[in-house]
């Protein structure tokens, strides 16, 4: 089996039975274009399968995969710049397709062997993406599977769907994924690893761990050096450094940020973590170390507002409580 074998299958069966769609795919990508695309993703490497995949066409507008589109090489090199340098996503990440989600094929990384050649996917507002293909090899067989049995029409000009007005990540192509990918994401019980967490956790691959920094060295507990309370008691002699281990109770976040209330039982506080410099957050439930600084053990006045609700509301994610900031989290293991 090879991913230029199932390329052939797709032009033959596809093209043969859709022309129009399939023949405003635009031209396979010349060495010098291949070369471009390569360089936009450096230092990570093209997978194979990526390759052929622009060597044989070069993207266009038609959702002839499934409903899904192919990125051309212009919108792919912009689109990954920006997933990664302003959504911050791992560089790992390369988003070949499209249809209002977030799709990703890992990127190989130089001298290593290369990653998990898988099809993940998740909607644009969705907090987790779903392993839905094992490849892209996988992803062009289901397609024409659909369409040789007779389940697959242009339900909407250009687009390729299931009689159902389903795109390829719809739960009506469930059955047609799993013939071919046995393992893959399912609902609503998804076998282990087809079910991430869309932002940095420890259950990532090792690839995309590695890619925001994440190694196995940097997720060992190293244990406390001072209790919550110790720290606030210290600080109000000077800015202190230390670890404290405790469990996330509350919190408020955006973009590029999150600042969880932390208690260990013996007083809280609010740690400041620039996803940037500690990509892994924990969220409000899980227990964690944090290697802090906390500058001052003085608290902010409470938030006021003419609505009293609007102002609990306010206290209740950002309570008056000293503030320190973290230069590393992380997650304490059951």
């Amino acid at each position: 089996m090879s991913i230029e074998r199932a390329l052939a299958r797709f032009e033959s069966v596809i093209g043969a039975a859709w022309p129009e769609p399939f023949g405003s795919l635009r031209p396979g990508l010349a060495d010098a274009e291949i070369e471009e695309l390569s360089a936009a993703v450096r230092p990570f490497v093209l997978p194979r399968q990526v390759e052929a995949l622009y060597r044989w066409r070069g993207g266009g507008d038609a959702g002839v995969f499934g409903g899904w589109r192919m990125r051309s090489p212009k919108e792919l090199i912009s689109w990954y710049r920006f997933t990664t340098s302003k959504l911050e996503q791992p560089r790992t990440w390369l988003p070949v397709f499209d249809d209002q989600i977030v799709n990703v094929v890992t990127l190989d990384t130089a001298g290593e062997e290369p990653s998990d050649p898988s099809v993940w996917y998740g909607h644009t507002h969705d907090a987790y993406v779903s392993r839905l293909f094992d490849s892209v090899e996988a992803l062009l067989d289901v397609v024409c599977d659909a369409a040789e049995a007779g389940v697959l029409s242009e339900t909407q000009p250009g687009s390729l769907r299931l009689a159902e007005v389903e795109s390829l990540d719809g739960r009506a192509w469930t059955e047609l994924r799993l013939r071919r990918c046995p393992g893959a994401f399912r609902w609503p019980d998804p076998p282990p690893g087809t079910y991430l967490g869309r932002f940095t956790e420890p259950a990532w691959p090792r690839p995309w761990l590695a890619a925001v920094g994440i190694t196995d060295e940097s997720l060992t507990l190293r244990g406390r050096t001072h209790t919550i309370a110790e720290l606030i008691a210290a600080a109000a002699s000077g800015p202190v450094t230390g670890t404290i281990r405790g469990q996330v109770v509350t919190g408020s976040g955006g973009l590029g940020w999150w600042s969880p209330v932390v208690t260990d039982g013996s007083a809280e506080l609010i740690v400041y973590c620039d996803t940037k410099l500690v990509p892994i957050a924990p969220t409000v439930g899980q227990e964690a170390e944090f290697d802090v600084l906390l500058s001052s053990a003085e608290k902010p006045e409470p938030s006021a507002d003419d609505d009293p609700q609007i102002a609990a509301i306010a206290n209740r994610f950002r309570p008056s409580l000293p503030t320190a900031v973290a230069n590393a989290a992380r997650p304490a293991r059951p």
